[in-house]
């Protein structure tokens, strides 16, 4: 073996000089976001586990936290559902008032119901309050418990007839509107022709 191949042996391997590279940190309970979801999650598994730990000793469930802010939420919205909430108060206040709409005619010809007047606005208004609280009212999942979803079909059906009154009444006050705007027209199209009648 010659010098060279020797020397080739005996030569220490390259190294990278003055190059630092910092590890990532672990991850801690500090630096981990704290989101309602992570609470969220946390306290479902500390549900299950305590549920787990009641059964086999024979003892009571825990409630399920989740059933009791469903139950929560259901009993605020029947609150605003009830007949002397302010809610129902502007809905049976537009229901009064419902004679007092107005339409716009557009330029196809059809009427709607704008927010042009104090009136409209207020039926306007008291239709999105309603509407506001069913999709409220979807969001509660049951969690297969069936009080929750008793208490929650009978609300619904509560907010379905509420709208169905609004409809009822905006109905008939867009067929006295197109009513009125029919004759209109014709007494409009009468005039033009006597004076067309007169002329000749």
């Amino acid at each position: 073996m010659d010098v060279v191949e020797q020397q080739d042996k005996t030569k220490k391997p390259f190294l990278p000089q003055h190059i630092f590279t910092e590890a990532e940190p672990t991850p801690t309970t500090e630096n981990m976001p704290n989101t309602p979801l992570d609470n969220a999650s946390i306290k479902d598994e500390a549900h299950f586990a305590d549920t787990i730990a009641a059964e086999q000793q024979n003892q009571e469930i825990p409630a399920d936290p989740r059933k009791d802010k469903a139950h929560e939420e259901l009993d605020h919205i029947s609150d605003q559902l009830s007949n002397h909430s302010d809610l129902v108060q502007r809905w049976n206040s537009v229901l009064s008032n419902a004679s007092n709409l107005s339409f716009s005619k557009q330029l196809q010809g059809t009427l709607l119901l704008t927010a042009s007047t104090d009136a409209n606005r207020q039926f306007l208004g008291s239709e999105d309050e309603i509407m506001r609280v069913m999709l409220k009212l979807d969001s509660i999942d049951s969690l297969g418990d069936d009080d929750i979803r008793q208490k929650r079909k009978m609300l619904v059906k509560k907010c379905e007839h509420m709208l169905e009154e609004l409809d009822q009444v905006k109905k008939t006050q867009w067929e006295r509107a197109v009513s009125s705007s029919n004759k209109q027209g014709q007494s409009h199209r009468r005039r033009r022709n006597k004076k067309k009648h007169h002329r000749k």
